[in-house]
């Protein structure tokens, strides 16, 4: 857990910054306590295991803001315990922490960021606990900004960043070379210019190199790349439109380059919201080779060729007590070293309603279709997923919240035959009290 790293940079920028001072954070803390049962805790078709989860967790927020320091945590940290023991005990940090010091503002700053994220390791498996890994990541480093007469300005940044996925397999106490997790350093800088063509529009270009560092060297990578990007803010919305070109070079020999594109545009009228986003990108990732003579999921450093896209909207419905939310996905990875093809689907959809002053009720429902067309297996799998539920908020420190969620799961074992349903139901409890 890198929670700690940066509220020790957090420390010393303040005691350099403020020392004499009065430094003001805003605060919440949140302590709350779930219970949930389901009947099929392994995601299995057959012999299903009924289990009791109980869940501790604490959410921080913490935010601040000044001419010379900016500062943002927001954390959720829970405690899983299963009362039947079919599973392990598990403990997650899930959230995002950014400190940045404006050394000279508009001009020089330095920034700590990190990301910590608890996600499915292998989408060929359940979404259930023991597929699921904690995975940390923390950058730092400068970012200057030089103008260059009233409309162009040069800017330069180098960025340090060390990532960490743990492998969520046994440790062997026998074994002295069982690794906990999987690390990687990416050192990485770039040289760029940007053009005020307007007011409301901005013309920059970028050119970036990277260096990525794994614990198996003989998949370490070299990447360079250039960028233009476009932002516009106009009547009809805001709008950021880019295009650029990446070389991914791997010390094993093997080199990819792919062109790339970005595309993102957010209306915003009266209290409804629409968004649309799109990206192709060249990156690494972290994939799962199936080491089938092992018999075991292994992880294994790639370059990745990802493109997405993504639409929301939001808007009140018959009348103001009623939200409707509806959003879609696409998302294509493409593999450069396991020659594997990865291609997901999602559509979202959730009405809220407040039924009372401090009752509110809500339903969603989630879609993902799912295609693995991998060297070692090709087949589709859908998902459905109905949850109801409602919000009883007593004051402003304690929520109570009730939900049950229906789940099936359709796989295949190949692209167009032979489909097995897995079921799961849930129904959970839960209570929030805001201390601070």
């Amino acid at each position: 857990m890198r929670y700690s790293r940066v509220l020790h940079y957090f420390v010393a920028l303040v005691a350099g910054s403020y020392a004499g001072s009065v430094f003001a954070v805003e605060l919440v803390a949140t302590v709350g306590q779930g219970v949930e049962v389901t009947d099929n805790i392994h995601d299995t078709e057959n012999k299903k295991s009924s289990e009791i989860i109980s869940t501790t967790t604490l959410v921080t927020e913490a935010t601040h803001r000044s001419q010379v320091l900016d500062l943002t945590l927001n954390y959720e940290m829970s405690h899983l315990r299963h009362k039947q023991g079919h599973l392990d005990n598990t403990n997650t940090v899930v959230g995002a922490g950014n400190v940045t010091w404006y050394i000279v503002p508009g001009r020089i700053q330095w920034f700590v960021s990190e990301i910590e994220n608890y996600s499915i390791v292998d989408r060929r498996l359940a979404d259930s606990t023991d597929n699921r890994a904690q995975s940390s990541s923390w950058s730092t480093g400068p970012k200057v900004n030089v103008p260059i007469g009233q409309v162009d300005s040069a800017t330069f940044d180098a960025v340090y960043t060390q990532s960490s996925n743990d492998s969520n397999e046994n440790d062997d106490a026998n074994n002295d070379d069982a690794v906990d997790d999987n690390k990687s350093i990416v050192s990485s800088g770039s040289v760029g210019w940007s053009h005020l063509l307007s007011e409301t529009k901005r013309f920059s270009i970028k050119y970036s190199k990277s260096k990525t560092n794994f614990e198996d060297n003989a998949n370490n990578t070299k990447s360079s790349g250039i960028e233009g990007t476009l932002n516009a803010q106009t009547a009809s919305g805001s709008f950021v439109v880019g295009i650029g070109t990446t070389r991914f070079d791997i010390d094993s020999g093997d080199s990819t380059r792919a062109d790339s594109f970005e595309l993102q545009y957010t209306k915003r009228w009266s209290s409804s919201v629409v968004s649309i986003s799109a990206q192709k990108e060249l990156t690494d990732t972290v994939s799962i080779f199936q080491d089938q003579e092992q018999s075991q999921s292994l992880p294994f450093e790639d370059a990745v060729i990802r493109t997405t896209f993504d639409a929301s909207y939001s808007r009140p419905i018959f009348g103001a007590l009623t939200t409707l939310d509806m959003s879609t996905s696409y998302q294509e990875e493409e593999f450069q070293t396991l020659e594997n093809m990865q291609r997901i689907k999602t559509f979202d959809i959730g009405v809220t309603h407040r039924l009372v002053e401090h009752i509110s009720l809500f339903t969603t429902y989630n879609y993902q279709w799912t295609q693995f067309d991998f060297i070692d297996i090709k087949r589709i799998d859908r998902e459905h997923t109905l949850s109801l539920g409602g919000d009883y908020r007593v004051n402003k420190e304690l929520t109570f919240t009730l939900s049950a969620t229906a789940d099936v799961r359709q796989v295949g074992s190949e692209a167009s035959t032979d489909h097995s349903n897995v079921s799961k139901n849930s129904l959970a409890l839960a209570v929030d009290y805001q201390f601070l």
